[in-house]
């Protein structure tokens, strides 16, 4: 997670590793201030984040 360092807002990433060739996961928006969250990432099965 990182934290913008002057809005209310956090990046987030979420996800799964097989050790193979399968991974999924998310990259997150959070807007602190209302709690909605806007994805990042438009494919149906994520993308491997390696870092935020």
């Amino acid at each position: 997670m990182a934290f913008h360092p002057a809005l209310p807002l956090l990046v987030a990433d979420t996800g799964s590793y097989d050790g193979g060739y399968f991974f999924e996961g998310e990259l997150l928006l959070l807007d602190l201030e209302t709690g909605m969250p806007t994805s990042l990432i438009e494919h149906e099965l994520g993308r491997q984040v390696l870092g935020i």
